[in-house]
């Protein structure tokens, strides 16, 4: 019997240099969660990658009790994304965070036990039941990490107001410059008015009736003209 040697699809060697895992991080499309409310129950719908980045999870639970999963290695996924007709990861990735973001994301319950998400109504995902004795593991590691989340989230807006507070000092500090110069002129024109000026000597005051005596007037003291005899 004779093997012919796998080649793989267009699509895989195409993008052989990116990652798909690097493009869902770019694309802000893991830890993604959305709360949705059927038939009186609420049910919370999870999107992330797993710990070591090789594979994407989707999963869905009550937060109680009850726990789906579906978790696809990248092979899978390439496989899944061709059937949805995506051209690349970048639009795959986009629609999913879209779908989250405007909470585009539908829950439906199929047959043994299992769940059917659609996203943006032309992305749906199987999920199984998880055993019943891993579902309390499942869920505790879901808090933890919408915990992680949230903590990173607000990390991430004390750096923002931390920018915006600085980006508006500077403002305020370059809108002062100018004014900061006039009151810099204001202050040397007071410093200039402070020091002394020099003033030119008075020329001796003649006497009208002897006009070549000149009155000599002593500083504190009050002279008067002599009387003519």
């Amino acid at each position: 019997r004779n093997f012919q040697k796998e080649t793989p699809s267009r699509a895989l060697m195409a993008e052989a240099d990116e990652h798909p895992a690097s493009v869902c991080r770019a694309e802000e499309a893991t830890n993604l969660h959305c709360v949705l409310e059927q038939e009186r129950r609420k049910l919370l719908v999870g999107l992330f990658l797993d710990e070591d980045e090789a594979r994407l999870i989707v999963t869905v639970t009550d937060g109680i009790d009850q726990y789906w999963e579906l978790s696809m290695d990248f092979k899978r996924l390439l496989q899944h994304r061709e059937h949805v007709v995506m051209p690349d990861y970048h639009v795959y990735f986009q629609q999913i965070r879209k779908a989250f973001a405007d909470v585009r994301v539908k829950v439906t319950p199929l047959p043994a036990d299992k769940m059917r998400v659609v996203l943006n109504e032309r992305m749906d995902y199987e999920l199984t039941p998880c055993p019943k004795a891993r579902v309390h593991q499942h869920i505790s590691a879901l808090l933890f990490r919408l915990a992680k989340r949230a903590s990173a989230s607000n990390e991430e807006r004390l750096k923002q107001e931390l920018r915006d507070a600085k980006a508006k000092l500077q403002e305020l500090q370059a809108n002062r410059a100018p004014a900061a110069s006039g009151y810099d002129d204001l202050g040397t024109a007071k410093r200039s008015r402070g020091q002394r000026v020099a003033v030119s000597p008075k020329k001796p005051t003649r006497n009208k009736i002897n006009p070549g005596k000149a009155i000599v007037r002593k500083p504190g003291k009050v002279v008067f003209e002599e009387d003519p005899e």
